[in-house]
């Protein structure tokens, strides 16, 4: 996540901590939020606390990047640049899952097979039919 703080205060030359509601400490702040929901696996409560806000705020600021990036075209074009460094970092950094990780992962596998499981005896039921 400091990686990421990291990255975003370099780029745009500011303090994610700061107490602005300038549009470029928002739209810094909403991208910033951004990376780590899908970087990492910290809380949404744990994002917020690393730049002085709650979970509200996060949850609040994933929802409005959207609106930002299509309304804005610099901060769409932002948004890319970022994206594309911190996939090139998290890339670099990628270790081997840890055992909760692997488990989710798992979980998932699980119910995506039960999913096509059940679609593939509907298609058959249907082509019987």
């Amino acid at each position: 996540m400091e990686k990421f703080k990291e990255l975003i205060e370099n780029y745009y030359g500011i303090t994610l901590t700061e107490k602005s509601r300038k549009q470029v400490y928002i739209q810094a702040r909403y991208i910033y939020f951004y990376l780590c929901r899908n970087f990492t696996n910290f809380s949404l409560a744990k994002i917020g606390a690393s730049v002085g806000k709650d979970h509200a705020t996060v949850l609040n600021g994933l929802k409005k990047l959207d609106g930002l990036r299509q309304g804005y075209g610099s901060v769409n074009d932002n948004f890319y640049e970022l994206y594309s460094l911190a996939k090139e970092m998290h890339k670099e950094e990628e270790a081997v899952p840890t055992l909760e990780q692997l488990v989710k992962m798992y979980n998932k596998l699980l119910i995506d097979h039960e999913i096509l499981k059940h679609r593939l005896a509907k298609y058959e039921d249907n082509e019987k039919n």
